[in-house]
């Protein structure tokens, strides 16, 4: 999916601007989950190689799964990505994917200071507040090296007693863990700075009813009903996910990673998924190279969508109107 020429929000388009007319060593966007700062980074990170301000950028996340979204993204953004970071210090690549793990070897962590000394190199930090101290380590060596090199953290929340040079700040939603849900202390500060957050809670207390939610209180509640099982998820931002909504990670044991693309359909009882929307999501499961693809409806399947789901039963998947309020159940009582 090209999503060179996509539409921003004003918010994003704002921050592009912006942070493309930034030359503070340190950058921070914060922002909740969910709102698109990967995209948005991106768009913003293309702007500056395309203006000459950045010679290279390297996006660094916490997971392989993640990883590979940023290096599909920068790709549809026309920004040529090298496949290591070897690569990208010595070849014609101007960007490069990695992980937070992936520095521990003290050989990429090399290369990548090489290109660091030779400035002009942009560093987008991924989930900068659950991983601070590398995140901040890193970009001080990084800095140090070269006066021409920029850091941008991306963020859910503020970094703790870590000044920034220049910050952007959308919105006051932000996830926590779980267990954060719990603590009755929380509810309050829950209550005023996240409207919209639990809405398995809000169900629970007959506030919302299922049918009541919009396409994106949907997606959410997917998410929360994941990860309740166990789940790694990334909530896509709504426009840049390619037919995948959440992207849903579970480490097996012996058995490896899981990685299933979820499709999130809100529609009417009266409007069934069709064999058309199960051929896309298949589609896109091999394009991703992940375990399973499975659409989740408020409605239900047509019968030609239900034949290919089981016809294919090992690679995709179905929740339909039914199997979402039994999942509800079982995680609002477990």
């Amino acid at each position: 999916m090209d999503t060179h020429n996509l539409q921003l929000a004003d918010w994003q388009q704002d921050f592009v601007t912006k942070f493309v007319a930034s030359t503070s060593p340190k950058n921070i966007l914060v922002a909740g989950i969910g709102l698109g700062k990967t995209i948005t980074s991106i768009r913003a990170a293309s702007e500056k190689l395309k203006t000459g301000q950045a010679q290279k950028v390297a996006f660094l996340s916490d997971r392989q799964v993640i990883r590979e979204q940023w290096a599909y993204m920068a790709r549809a953004n026309q920004i040529n990505m090298a496949h290591n970071v070897l690569s990208f210090a010595n070849g014609t690549s101007n960007g490069t994917s990695i992980t937070y793990q992936s520095l521990r070897s003290a050989e990429n962590l090399d290369h990548l200071m090489t290109q660091a000394s030779r400035g002009g190199l942009l560093v987008i930090a991924d989930e900068a507040d659950r991983y601070q101290k590398p995140a901040i380590d890193l970009s001080n060596r990084i800095l140090e090296l070269n006066t021409t090199n920029q850091i941008l953290f991306i963020s859910r929340l503020p970094l703790i007693s870590q000044p920034e040079d220049w910050k952007y700040e959308f919105g006051k939603e932000f996830i926590l863990e779980p267990e954060a849900l719990l603590l009755k202390s929380n509810k309050i500060l829950l209550i005023e700075h996240s409207p919209s957050l639990a809405i398995l809670a809000k169900l629970q207390n007959q506030t919302h009813a299922l049918d009541d939610l919009n396409w994106r209180q949907f997606e959410i509640l997917i998410s929360e009903l994941l990860e309740s099982d166990g789940y790694e998820i990334e909530l896509m931002s709504g426009t840049k996910d390619g037919g995948v909504d959440i992207v849903a990670v579970k480490d097996l044991g012996e058995s490896g990673m899981f990685k299933a693309l979820w499709q999130a359909k809100k529609y009417s009882l009266s409007r069934k998924i069709g064999i058309s929307t199960i051929r896309e999501l298949a589609d896109v499961r091999n394009e991703h190279k992940a375990s399973k693809g499975v659409i989740v409806t408020s409605s239900f399947l047509t019968s030609g969508a239900l034949q290919r789901i089981e016809r294919d039963r090992f690679i995709l998947g179905k929740v339909d109107g039914n199997d979402l309020r039994s999942w509800i159940d079982r995680a609002l009582y477990k």
